[in-house]
């Protein structure tokens, strides 16, 4: 069977996959292991606080992180050493591959500039950013592998009406609260003022100031879409959709009525008062497989599997993981026999049982 290994992943989808995970990774477990050999060597150490003059020990906090987060950590960095030996051997994941992530990641967050403030604001490094994105491409593609051309087409035929393009129109909108203010806007368009700087000037709702207008392209509500359909807009762009979701069926009849440039409005709805030009329109169409391939396998990853769980188990089971401290000790039997994965579910699937 010939498996699906990721060549060059949706960027849009695995960056964004990627900023929600490396949100949870805030609490970076290497430091915490680093920082823990530290309090070990240096135990003569100040209080780590003082509340209403009483005490927060070294001891107690070495005692209380090694306690909670101890097993977690060991756990995390045998998987870390199993995925970069499973890099090595299949050549999964390049430099260039997690340079890119890393731009991409950069570009979301708002640029170089946001980027360090972020690092800042959550203790990390680059390099700690950059060994999260190495880690979850290493086991993305992990997980591609597992997933065949045929399953993943059958997956398709399965959803394919989740792949259907539906009618967009390209607009650009001024908007206001103030009739007074939509009519004088008209007049300086229909005198050949740029349409940016009408937008900005009078219209008075922040998305349409910053943006001159230009809303783009989105879904022709005067169609009957799927709910899915603005789930998925409101996903890519929350401002805009914020702004057509006050469009009533009278702007919807006029854009869908509309030319190629026609300015339309001013028309009211709901408390607004909207002008709104027309670029463009496009007809709905099926995407087709090849298409939304790279779309499709992050979906039946995350649907269908396998996932995180069962490639870590998998590479637990086939490698030879000796724990030396005692305390950690039974995480060499609990992860061989994949007991660590199976708990989590039996204990949220069995119901409680009365005592009484």
């Amino acid at each position: 069977m010939q498996a699906v290994i990721l060549g060059m992943e949706n960027r849009s989808s695995l960056t964004a996959l990627n900023l929600k995970k490396l949100k949870t990774y805030v609490l970076n477990w290497f430091s915490i292991a680093i920082f823990l050999l530290q309090l070990f060597i240096y135990g003569c150490s100040p209080p780590v606080a003082t509340v209403n003059g009483k005490q927060i020990t070294v001891k107690e906090f070495r005692y209380t992180l090694e306690h909670t987060y101890g097993a977690q950590v060991v756990r995390w960095l045998i998987t870390k050493k199993l995925l970069e030996e499973e890099n090595e051997r299949l050549k999964l994941v390049s430099e260039a591959d997690v340079d890119r992530a890393l731009d991409d990641f950069k570009a979301r967050l708002g640029g170089e500039a946001q980027f360090q403030l972020w690092l800042r604001r959550n203790n990390r490094t680059e390099n700690d950013v950059r060994e999260d994105l190495e880690r979850d491409l290493i086991m993305f593609r992990l997980r591609a592998s597992k997933v065949s051309e045929k399953q993943l087409k059958a997956f398709y035929e399965r959803n394919k009406q989740f792949y259907q393009q539906p009618p967009t129109v390209k607009i650009a909108v001024v908007a206001s609260r103030k009739k007074e203010d939509i009519e004088k806007a008209k007049k300086e368009l229909e005198d050949g003022k740029s349409f940016g700087v009408v937008a900005r000037r009078y219209s008075d709702i922040r998305y349409i100031k910053a943006t001159g207008g230009d809303i783009g392209n989105v879904p022709n509500g005067y169609y009957r879409l799927p709910t899915h359909v603005w789930s998925t807009f409101y996903s890519s762009s929350p401002e805009a959709f914020e702004i057509v979701r006050n469009f009533n069926a009278d702007i919807w009849r006029a854009i869908n009525q509309a030319r190629k440039e026609e300015l339309i409005g001013p028309i009211h709805s709901n408390g607004i008062w909207f002008l709104v030009k027309v670029f463009s329109k496009t007809d709905a169409r099926q995407l087709q497989f090849e298409e939304v391939r790279e779309e499709l396998l992050t979906r039946y990853l995350n649907e269908v599997g396998p996932s995180e769980s069962e490639i870590e188990s998998e590479l637990w089971r086939k490698a030879k993981i000796q724990i030396h401290w005692a305390e950690y000790k039974p995480l060499e039997d609990i992860y061989k026999e994949a007991e660590w994965m199976k708990l989590e579910g039996e204990k949220e699937s069995q119901p409680q049982r009365s005592t009484k």
